[in-house]
Protein backbone atom coordinates (compact mmCIF):
# COMPACT_ATOMS: atom_id res chain seq x y z
CA UNK A 1 0.00 0.00 0.00
CA UNK A 2 1.77 3.40 -1.14
CA UNK A 3 1.75 6.23 1.35
CA UNK A 4 -1.05 9.07 0.60
CA UNK A 5 0.77 12.03 -1.39
CA UNK A 6 0.07 15.13 0.15
CA UNK A 7 -0.39 17.87 -3.08
CA UNK A 8 2.37 20.26 -3.50
CA UNK A 9 0.81 24.17 -2.55
CA UNK A 10 0.30 26.06 -5.34
CA UNK A 11 3.45 28.47 -6.47
CA UNK A 12 2.61 31.65 -4.58
CA UNK A 13 1.52 29.35 -1.82
CA UNK A 14 5.61 27.88 -1.21
CA UNK A 15 7.07 29.28 2.13
CA UNK A 16 9.76 31.28 0.27
CA UNK A 17 6.82 32.91 -1.45
CA UNK A 18 4.68 33.96 1.61
CA UNK A 19 7.94 34.94 2.78
CA UNK A 20 8.33 37.36 -0.20
CA UNK A 21 4.72 38.71 -0.30
CA UNK A 22 5.03 39.68 3.55
CA UNK A 23 8.11 41.83 2.64
CA UNK A 24 5.94 43.59 -0.20
CA UNK A 25 3.13 44.02 1.68
CA UNK A 26 5.53 45.57 4.55
CA UNK A 27 7.49 47.95 1.92
CA UNK A 28 4.85 50.75 2.43
CA UNK A 29 6.74 50.92 5.58
CA UNK A 30 10.10 51.00 4.68
CA UNK A 31 9.80 54.97 3.40
CA UNK A 32 8.06 56.39 6.33
CA UNK A 33 9.99 57.59 9.27
CA UNK A 34 6.40 58.05 10.83
CA UNK A 35 4.23 55.33 9.69
CA UNK A 36 1.37 56.77 7.50
CA UNK A 37 -0.95 55.27 10.14
CA UNK A 38 -3.71 57.32 11.65
CA UNK A 39 -3.45 55.65 15.19
CA UNK A 40 0.14 55.18 15.18
CA UNK A 41 1.36 58.38 16.55
CA UNK A 42 -1.53 58.49 19.58
CA UNK A 43 0.32 54.83 20.65
CA UNK A 44 3.77 56.45 20.72
CA UNK A 45 2.12 59.55 22.66
CA UNK A 46 0.70 57.36 25.15
CA UNK A 47 4.09 55.52 25.20
CA UNK A 48 5.90 58.48 26.29
CA UNK A 49 3.21 59.09 29.18
CA UNK A 50 4.10 55.03 30.33
CA UNK A 51 8.11 55.87 29.88
CA UNK A 52 7.94 59.17 31.70
CA UNK A 53 10.87 59.86 34.32
CA UNK A 54 9.81 60.88 38.05
CA UNK A 55 10.48 64.35 37.09
CA UNK A 56 8.57 64.79 33.65
CA UNK A 57 5.96 66.91 33.27
CA UNK A 58 3.77 64.33 31.90
CA UNK A 59 4.26 63.04 35.60
CA UNK A 60 2.04 66.11 36.67
CA UNK A 61 -0.46 66.13 33.96
CA UNK A 62 -0.92 61.96 33.55
CA UNK A 63 -1.29 58.61 35.53
CA UNK A 64 -0.17 55.73 33.85
CA UNK A 65 -1.68 52.24 35.85
CA UNK A 66 -1.46 48.97 33.85
CA UNK A 67 -4.61 47.37 34.56
CA UNK A 68 -6.48 43.80 32.87
CA UNK A 69 -7.64 45.54 29.72
CA UNK A 70 -8.22 43.32 26.64
CA UNK A 71 -6.19 46.34 24.50
CA UNK A 72 -2.78 46.10 25.13
CA UNK A 73 -1.00 44.01 22.48
CA UNK A 74 0.62 47.21 21.40
CA UNK A 75 1.47 48.91 24.04
CA UNK A 76 3.87 45.87 25.77
CA UNK A 77 5.42 45.49 22.43
CA UNK A 78 6.58 49.21 21.66
CA UNK A 79 7.26 48.87 25.58
CA UNK A 80 9.64 46.11 24.70
CA UNK A 81 11.20 48.23 21.81
CA UNK A 82 11.37 51.18 23.78
CA UNK A 83 14.34 50.44 26.19
CA UNK A 84 17.09 49.15 23.39
CA UNK A 85 15.44 51.59 20.90
CA UNK A 86 13.75 54.38 21.12
CA UNK A 87 10.61 55.49 21.67
CA UNK A 88 9.96 57.08 17.70
CA UNK A 89 12.08 53.72 16.62
CA UNK A 90 9.95 51.28 18.60
CA UNK A 91 6.61 52.79 17.20
CA UNK A 92 8.09 51.87 13.86
CA UNK A 93 8.99 48.80 14.32
CA UNK A 94 6.06 47.56 16.38
CA UNK A 95 3.94 49.34 13.10
CA UNK A 96 6.44 47.13 11.27
CA UNK A 97 5.78 43.63 12.93
CA UNK A 98 1.96 43.80 13.36
CA UNK A 99 1.76 44.62 9.90
CA UNK A 100 3.73 41.16 9.22
CA UNK A 101 1.73 39.29 11.37
CA UNK A 102 -1.41 40.22 9.69
CA UNK A 103 0.18 39.12 6.64
CA UNK A 104 1.88 35.98 7.41
CA UNK A 105 -1.27 35.05 9.74
CA UNK A 106 -3.61 35.52 6.69
CA UNK A 107 -2.09 33.33 4.28
CA UNK A 108 -0.54 31.17 6.74
CA UNK A 109 -4.57 30.55 6.64
CA UNK A 110 -4.56 30.48 3.14
CA UNK A 111 -2.04 27.93 2.99
CA UNK A 112 -3.63 25.70 5.20
CA UNK A 113 -7.23 25.42 4.24
CA UNK A 114 -6.55 26.31 0.76
CA UNK A 115 -3.37 25.18 -0.96
CA UNK A 116 -4.70 23.97 -4.53
CA UNK A 117 -7.77 26.70 -5.07
CA UNK A 118 -6.26 30.31 -3.30
CA UNK A 119 -5.94 31.74 -7.14
CA UNK A 120 -7.83 34.74 -5.65
CA UNK A 121 -5.49 35.34 -2.96
CA UNK A 122 -4.05 38.57 -4.54
CA UNK A 123 -7.59 39.84 -4.16
CA UNK A 124 -7.26 38.60 -0.56
CA UNK A 125 -4.55 40.86 0.00
CA UNK A 126 -5.67 44.05 -1.36
CA UNK A 127 -7.48 43.88 2.33
CA UNK A 128 -4.24 43.96 4.16
CA UNK A 129 -3.75 47.29 3.79
CA UNK A 130 -7.14 48.06 4.38
CA UNK A 131 -9.37 49.82 7.11
CA UNK A 132 -7.85 48.67 10.18
CA UNK A 133 -4.19 49.28 8.91
CA UNK A 134 -4.90 52.67 7.33
CA UNK A 135 -6.26 53.45 10.92
CA UNK A 136 -3.15 51.77 12.61
CA UNK A 137 -5.67 49.84 15.21
CA UNK A 138 -2.09 48.29 15.85
CA UNK A 139 -3.43 46.23 19.26
CA UNK A 140 -6.11 44.66 16.69
CA UNK A 141 -3.96 43.89 13.74
CA UNK A 142 -1.94 42.25 15.83
CA UNK A 143 -3.92 40.11 17.77
CA UNK A 144 -5.86 39.36 14.32
CA UNK A 145 -2.85 38.40 12.65
CA UNK A 146 -1.59 36.16 15.46
CA UNK A 147 -4.96 34.76 16.16
CA UNK A 148 -5.05 33.77 12.43
CA UNK A 149 -1.82 31.82 12.50
CA UNK A 150 -2.44 30.22 15.65
CA UNK A 151 -5.71 28.90 14.20
CA UNK A 152 -3.92 27.49 10.99
CA UNK A 153 -1.02 26.14 13.23
CA UNK A 154 -4.03 24.26 15.18
CA UNK A 155 -5.08 22.64 12.25
CA UNK A 156 -1.76 21.34 11.56
CA UNK A 157 -1.82 19.76 15.20
CA UNK A 158 -5.31 18.19 14.35
CA UNK A 159 -3.37 14.30 14.67
CA UNK A 160 -2.11 15.39 17.72
CA UNK A 161 -5.29 16.57 19.95
CA UNK A 162 -2.98 17.13 23.82
CA UNK A 163 -0.66 19.70 21.76
CA UNK A 164 -3.73 21.36 19.99
CA UNK A 165 -5.77 21.98 23.13
CA UNK A 166 -2.43 23.38 24.59
CA UNK A 167 -2.25 25.50 21.92
CA UNK A 168 -5.57 27.18 22.06
CA UNK A 169 -6.00 27.17 25.91
CA UNK A 170 -2.58 29.20 25.93
CA UNK A 171 -2.93 31.15 22.90
CA UNK A 172 -6.39 32.50 23.51
CA UNK A 173 -6.08 34.74 27.04
CA UNK A 174 -3.19 35.98 25.34
CA UNK A 175 -4.75 37.46 21.93
CA UNK A 176 -7.69 38.57 23.74
CA UNK A 177 -5.41 40.63 26.57
CA UNK A 178 -3.73 42.15 22.95
CA UNK A 179 -7.29 43.00 21.32
CA UNK A 180 -10.68 41.72 22.61
CA UNK A 181 -11.61 41.71 19.23
CA UNK A 182 -9.08 41.16 17.40
CA UNK A 183 -8.60 38.18 19.70
CA UNK A 184 -11.85 36.52 19.25
CA UNK A 185 -11.63 35.96 15.49
CA UNK A 186 -9.09 32.69 17.06
CA UNK A 187 -12.58 31.07 18.44
CA UNK A 188 -14.20 32.31 15.75
CA UNK A 189 -12.28 30.60 13.38
CA UNK A 190 -11.75 27.26 15.24
CA UNK A 191 -15.70 26.74 15.89
CA UNK A 192 -16.09 27.61 12.25
CA UNK A 193 -13.84 25.30 10.60
CA UNK A 194 -14.65 22.73 13.41
CA UNK A 195 -18.93 22.92 12.80
CA UNK A 196 -17.46 23.24 8.66
CA UNK A 197 -16.05 20.04 8.41
CA UNK A 198 -18.86 18.28 10.39
CA UNK A 199 -21.09 19.20 7.74
CA UNK A 200 -19.66 18.26 5.27
CA UNK A 201 -19.26 15.41 6.48
CA UNK A 202 -22.80 14.83 7.58
CA UNK A 203 -23.71 12.03 5.12
CA UNK A 204 -21.32 10.02 6.73
CA UNK A 205 -21.42 10.34 9.99
CA UNK A 206 -24.31 10.17 12.92
CA UNK A 207 -25.59 13.40 14.08
CA UNK A 208 -23.98 12.19 17.54
CA UNK A 209 -20.75 11.31 16.39
CA UNK A 210 -20.71 14.84 14.57
CA UNK A 211 -21.86 16.10 18.03
CA UNK A 212 -18.82 14.23 20.17
CA UNK A 213 -16.73 15.45 17.15
CA UNK A 214 -17.30 18.56 17.68
CA UNK A 215 -17.02 18.99 21.11
CA UNK A 216 -13.85 17.46 21.54
CA UNK A 217 -12.41 20.19 18.80
CA UNK A 218 -14.11 23.16 20.69
CA UNK A 219 -13.85 22.18 24.09
CA UNK A 220 -10.30 24.41 24.51
CA UNK A 221 -12.53 27.35 23.73
CA UNK A 222 -13.97 27.55 27.30
CA UNK A 223 -10.67 29.41 27.44
CA UNK A 224 -12.59 32.74 26.06
CA UNK A 225 -15.43 32.13 28.77
CA UNK A 226 -13.12 32.00 31.64
CA UNK A 227 -10.85 35.03 30.10
CA UNK A 228 -14.25 36.74 29.66
CA UNK A 229 -15.50 36.34 33.14
CA UNK A 230 -11.98 37.52 34.94
CA UNK A 231 -12.10 39.83 32.82
CA UNK A 232 -15.11 41.58 33.54
CA UNK A 233 -14.24 40.78 37.43
CA UNK A 234 -10.99 42.32 37.52
CA UNK A 235 -11.26 45.14 34.86
CA UNK A 236 -11.99 49.26 35.73
CA UNK A 237 -15.79 49.91 34.58
CA UNK A 238 -16.08 51.87 31.62
CA UNK A 239 -17.62 55.19 31.70
CA UNK A 240 -19.09 54.68 28.82
CA UNK A 241 -20.66 51.32 28.97
CA UNK A 242 -23.38 51.70 26.36
CA UNK A 243 -23.73 50.17 23.03
CA UNK A 244 -24.44 51.15 19.44
CA UNK A 245 -25.22 49.09 16.01
CA UNK A 246 -25.81 51.12 13.13
CA UNK A 247 -27.11 48.83 10.15
CA UNK A 248 -27.11 52.03 7.40
CA UNK A 249 -23.73 52.74 8.55
CA UNK A 250 -22.81 49.22 8.02
CA UNK A 251 -23.64 49.14 4.26
CA UNK A 252 -21.71 52.53 3.67
CA UNK A 253 -18.56 51.12 5.13
CA UNK A 254 -18.72 48.45 2.40
CA UNK A 255 -18.17 50.95 -0.13
CA UNK A 256 -15.18 52.20 2.31
CA UNK A 257 -13.47 48.90 3.46
CA UNK A 258 -10.87 50.01 1.30
CA UNK A 259 -10.67 53.93 1.07
CA UNK A 260 -7.25 54.96 1.49
CA UNK A 261 -6.02 57.98 -1.79
CA UNK A 262 -8.40 57.50 -5.05
CA UNK A 263 -12.04 57.11 -5.01
CA UNK A 264 -12.26 55.45 -8.10
CA UNK A 265 -9.84 52.91 -7.25
CA UNK A 266 -10.57 52.34 -3.82
CA UNK A 267 -14.37 51.51 -4.74
CA UNK A 268 -13.50 49.56 -7.78
CA UNK A 269 -11.58 47.64 -5.90
CA UNK A 270 -13.86 46.63 -3.30
CA UNK A 271 -17.37 46.21 -5.78
CA UNK A 272 -14.79 43.73 -7.83
CA UNK A 273 -14.14 41.80 -5.03
CA UNK A 274 -17.78 41.53 -3.78
CA UNK A 275 -18.63 41.06 -7.45
CA UNK A 276 -16.41 37.88 -7.64
CA UNK A 277 -16.99 36.32 -4.54
CA UNK A 278 -21.07 36.73 -5.51
CA UNK A 279 -20.07 34.88 -9.17
CA UNK A 280 -17.88 32.92 -7.48
CA UNK A 281 -19.85 29.34 -8.00
CA UNK A 282 -21.09 30.12 -11.60
CA UNK A 283 -17.47 30.84 -12.62
CA UNK A 284 -16.32 27.23 -11.64
CA UNK A 285 -15.29 28.01 -7.92
CA UNK A 286 -16.07 24.96 -5.23
CA UNK A 287 -17.83 25.19 -2.33
CA UNK A 288 -16.99 23.28 0.81
CA UNK A 289 -18.09 24.24 4.24
CA UNK A 290 -14.86 23.91 6.28
CA UNK A 291 -13.47 26.54 3.67
CA UNK A 292 -16.21 28.69 3.74
CA UNK A 293 -17.75 28.64 6.99
CA UNK A 294 -14.52 30.57 8.79
CA UNK A 295 -15.32 33.63 6.52
CA UNK A 296 -18.89 33.47 6.73
CA UNK A 297 -19.03 33.33 10.52
CA UNK A 298 -16.82 36.71 10.31
CA UNK A 299 -19.28 38.35 8.36
CA UNK A 300 -22.00 37.47 10.71
CA UNK A 301 -19.91 38.58 13.19
CA UNK A 302 -19.27 42.09 11.23
CA UNK A 303 -23.45 42.12 10.64
CA UNK A 304 -24.32 41.78 14.51
CA UNK A 305 -21.61 43.29 16.57
CA UNK A 306 -21.89 46.48 17.54
CA UNK A 307 -20.08 49.83 16.07
CA UNK A 308 -19.57 51.20 19.59
CA UNK A 309 -18.26 49.42 22.24
CA UNK A 310 -17.66 51.00 26.11
CA UNK A 311 -16.54 53.72 24.39
CA UNK A 312 -14.30 52.07 21.69
CA UNK A 313 -15.12 52.82 18.19
CA UNK A 314 -15.28 50.85 15.25
CA UNK A 315 -15.45 47.83 16.91
CA UNK A 316 -17.43 46.26 13.76
CA UNK A 317 -15.73 47.53 10.74
CA UNK A 318 -12.48 46.08 12.05
CA UNK A 319 -13.88 42.71 11.10
CA UNK A 320 -14.80 43.49 7.68
CA UNK A 321 -11.34 42.80 6.22
CA UNK A 322 -10.78 40.35 7.94
CA UNK A 323 -13.74 38.63 6.92
CA UNK A 324 -13.14 39.97 2.81
CA UNK A 325 -9.86 38.71 3.39
CA UNK A 326 -10.23 35.00 4.18
CA UNK A 327 -13.11 34.80 1.99
CA UNK A 328 -11.36 35.79 -0.57
CA UNK A 329 -8.35 33.44 0.03
CA UNK A 330 -10.61 30.64 0.57
CA UNK A 331 -12.62 30.31 -2.36
CA UNK A 332 -11.47 27.32 -3.67
CA UNK A 333 -11.38 27.77 -7.54
CA UNK A 334 -9.19 24.75 -8.08
CA UNK A 335 -12.15 22.81 -10.05
CA UNK A 336 -12.08 25.63 -12.27
CA UNK A 337 -11.61 26.01 -15.67
CA UNK A 338 -7.76 26.49 -15.46
CA UNK A 339 -8.39 29.95 -17.92
CA UNK A 340 -10.89 31.13 -15.59
CA UNK A 341 -8.73 30.39 -12.62
CA UNK A 342 -5.51 31.93 -14.29
CA UNK A 343 -7.00 35.10 -15.53
CA UNK A 344 -8.70 35.14 -11.37
CA UNK A 345 -4.95 35.02 -10.36
CA UNK A 346 -3.48 37.29 -12.79
CA UNK A 347 -6.37 40.26 -12.25
CA UNK A 348 -5.74 39.42 -8.31
CA UNK A 349 -2.26 39.89 -8.62
CA UNK A 350 -2.44 42.90 -10.93
CA UNK A 351 -4.69 44.78 -8.48
CA UNK A 352 -2.49 44.18 -5.41
CA UNK A 353 0.50 45.13 -7.07
CA UNK A 354 -1.37 48.63 -8.69
CA UNK A 355 -3.22 49.21 -4.85
CA UNK A 356 0.48 48.63 -3.31
CA UNK A 357 2.26 51.00 -5.71
CA UNK A 358 -0.69 53.42 -4.72
CA UNK A 359 -0.06 53.64 -1.21
CA UNK A 360 3.83 53.34 -1.51
CA UNK A 361 3.72 56.52 -3.66
CA UNK A 362 1.55 58.52 -1.24
CA UNK A 363 4.50 58.05 1.89
CA UNK A 364 6.78 60.42 0.86
CA UNK A 365 4.32 63.28 0.96
CA UNK A 366 2.79 62.12 4.31
CA UNK A 367 5.94 62.46 5.90
CA UNK A 368 6.46 65.39 4.39
CA UNK A 369 3.06 66.85 5.39
CA UNK A 370 3.76 65.32 9.13
CA UNK A 371 7.78 66.83 9.03
CA UNK A 372 6.32 70.17 8.34
CA UNK A 373 2.98 70.37 10.56
CA UNK A 374 5.57 69.25 13.80
CA UNK A 375 7.43 72.61 13.18
CA UNK A 376 4.55 73.20 15.37
CA UNK A 377 6.17 71.45 18.71
CA UNK A 378 9.39 73.83 18.31
CA UNK A 379 7.30 76.54 19.22
CA UNK A 380 5.95 75.21 22.60
CA UNK A 381 7.23 75.32 25.90
CA UNK A 382 8.43 72.42 27.69
CA UNK A 383 5.51 71.20 29.84
CA UNK A 384 3.42 73.75 28.86
CA UNK A 385 -1.27 72.61 28.05
CA UNK A 386 -1.82 72.35 24.69
CA UNK A 387 -5.60 72.05 23.07
CA UNK A 388 -5.29 70.54 20.04
CA UNK A 389 -8.24 71.15 17.26
CA UNK A 390 -8.09 68.81 14.19
CA UNK A 391 -10.89 67.99 11.35
CA UNK A 392 -12.76 65.38 11.69
CA UNK A 393 -12.40 63.00 8.30
CA UNK A 394 -15.66 62.86 6.15
CA UNK A 395 -15.49 60.81 2.89
CA UNK A 396 -18.16 63.29 1.00
CA UNK A 397 -15.76 66.29 1.40
CA UNK A 398 -11.98 64.55 1.06
CA UNK A 399 -11.62 61.40 0.30
CA UNK A 400 -8.22 60.81 0.87
CA UNK A 401 -7.37 60.98 4.54
CA UNK A 402 -4.81 63.57 5.66
CA UNK A 403 -3.74 60.57 8.51
CA UNK A 404 -3.27 64.08 11.05
CA UNK A 405 -5.95 62.92 13.76
CA UNK A 406 -3.27 61.82 16.08
CA UNK A 407 0.01 63.68 15.03
CA UNK A 408 -0.41 66.18 17.90
CA UNK A 409 0.82 63.05 20.20
CA UNK A 410 4.01 63.42 19.54
CA UNK A 411 4.05 66.85 21.07
CA UNK A 412 4.04 64.78 24.44
CA UNK A 413 7.59 63.21 23.17
CA UNK A 414 9.00 66.13 22.44
CA UNK A 415 8.02 68.44 24.93
CA UNK A 416 6.53 66.51 27.36
CA UNK A 417 3.20 68.76 26.87
CA UNK A 418 -0.35 68.18 28.04
CA UNK A 419 -3.06 67.93 25.08
CA UNK A 420 -6.58 67.45 25.21
CA UNK A 421 -6.64 64.05 22.18
CA UNK A 422 -4.68 61.55 24.34
CA UNK A 423 -6.93 57.87 24.27
CA UNK A 424 -7.59 58.12 28.35
CA UNK A 425 -10.98 56.18 28.59
CA UNK A 426 -11.25 54.39 31.88
CA UNK A 427 -12.00 50.38 31.78
CA UNK A 428 -10.18 50.95 27.94
CA UNK A 429 -6.96 53.15 28.03
CA UNK A 430 -4.44 53.16 30.54
CA UNK A 431 -3.91 56.72 30.72
CA UNK A 432 -5.70 58.33 32.74
CA UNK A 433 -5.83 62.41 33.23
CA UNK A 434 -4.47 64.18 36.60
CA UNK A 435 -8.31 66.07 37.41
CA UNK A 436 -5.57 68.95 38.87
CA UNK A 437 -3.93 69.36 35.39
CA UNK A 438 -5.69 70.92 33.48
CA UNK A 439 -9.15 71.84 35.57
CA UNK A 440 -11.36 69.30 34.85
CA UNK A 441 -12.93 71.57 31.80
CA UNK A 442 -10.19 71.44 29.75
CA UNK A 443 -9.51 67.91 30.22
CA UNK A 444 -12.77 67.06 28.62
CA UNK A 445 -12.78 68.86 24.99
CA UNK A 446 -12.98 67.10 21.90
CA UNK A 447 -10.28 67.28 19.40
CA UNK A 448 -12.60 66.35 16.89
CA UNK A 449 -14.45 69.46 15.13
CA UNK A 450 -16.61 69.44 11.36
CA UNK A 451 -15.97 70.66 8.18
CA UNK A 452 -18.99 72.75 7.30
CA UNK A 453 -19.70 70.25 4.46
CA UNK A 454 -20.16 67.35 6.33
CA UNK A 455 -23.76 66.04 7.18
CA UNK A 456 -22.57 65.25 10.76
CA UNK A 457 -21.29 67.99 11.70
CA UNK A 458 -23.71 68.42 14.78
CA UNK A 459 -23.01 72.25 15.26
CA UNK A 460 -19.60 71.42 16.19
CA UNK A 461 -18.07 74.01 14.24
CA UNK A 462 -14.48 75.26 14.47
CA UNK A 463 -15.87 78.86 15.25
CA UNK A 464 -18.47 77.21 17.96
CA UNK A 465 -15.19 75.28 19.56
CA UNK A 466 -12.92 78.29 19.47
CA UNK A 467 -15.34 80.68 21.39
CA UNK A 468 -15.44 77.90 23.78
CA UNK A 469 -12.35 77.00 25.09
CA UNK A 470 -11.29 77.76 28.91
CA UNK A 471 -8.35 79.99 27.86
CA UNK A 472 -7.53 80.83 31.12
CA UNK A 473 -6.49 77.31 31.72
CA UNK A 474 -4.18 76.57 28.94
CA UNK A 475 -1.14 77.95 27.24
CA UNK A 476 -2.00 76.92 23.47
CA UNK A 477 -4.22 76.19 20.75
CA UNK A 478 -3.00 74.35 17.62
CA UNK A 479 -5.38 74.06 15.22
CA UNK A 480 -4.24 71.29 13.16
CA UNK A 481 -4.74 71.73 9.24
CA UNK A 482 -8.73 73.08 10.31
CA UNK A 483 -8.15 76.81 8.34
CA UNK A 484 -8.54 79.49 10.68
CA UNK A 485 -11.43 80.67 12.45
CA UNK A 486 -13.96 83.32 11.60
CA UNK A 487 -13.19 84.87 14.76
CA UNK A 488 -10.27 84.58 17.31
CA UNK A 489 -9.87 85.53 20.77
CA UNK A 490 -8.30 88.69 21.00
CA UNK A 491 -5.62 86.71 24.06
CA UNK A 492 -4.51 84.23 21.17
CA UNK A 493 -1.58 85.48 19.37
CA UNK A 494 -0.46 83.19 16.50
CA UNK A 495 3.04 82.25 16.80
CA UNK A 496 3.55 79.72 13.90
CA UNK A 497 1.41 79.28 10.51
CA UNK A 498 1.57 76.77 7.67
CA UNK A 499 -0.92 75.99 4.97
CA UNK A 500 -4.22 75.09 7.38
CA UNK A 501 -2.22 75.30 10.79
CA UNK A 502 -1.59 77.36 13.22
CA UNK A 503 -0.18 77.78 16.53
CA UNK A 504 -1.53 80.23 18.98
CA UNK A 505 -0.22 81.05 21.96
CA UNK A 506 -2.44 82.28 24.98
CA UNK A 507 -1.67 85.60 26.32
CA UNK A 508 -2.36 85.85 29.89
Amino acid sequence: MTARTVPAPLPWLTLTSLALLTLILCSPLFWAEIPPMVDVPGHVGAAAIEAAAPGSPLRSHYLWQWAFIPNVGGEVLMKALAAPLGLMAAGWWTALIATACFATGCMATIRTLNPQGAHAMGWALIFVLGFPWVWGFINFILAAGLAMLAFALSIRLASRPVSRAALLIVAQPLLLMCHAVGGLILPILVTAEALGSVLDQRSSQSWTASAWRLAGQCWPLLATLVFVALWQAQSPPPTDPGLLWDGLAKLDFMMEVLRDQHFVLDIASAVMAYLLLIFARKLGARWAWRQGFPALALILTYALLPARINGSEAVDTRMLSVAMLLALGLTDWSLARPRIARAIMIAGFGMLALRLAVVTLSVPAYQADFEAQLEAVKHMRQGSRVVVLRPQSCANVQWRMSRLDNLAALASVEKQVWINSHWAIPGLHMVQQRVASPPAPAATISPMVWEPRCPESDGRSLDTVIQGLPLDRIDYVWLLDTGSPKRIPANLLPVWHIRRSTLYRVER
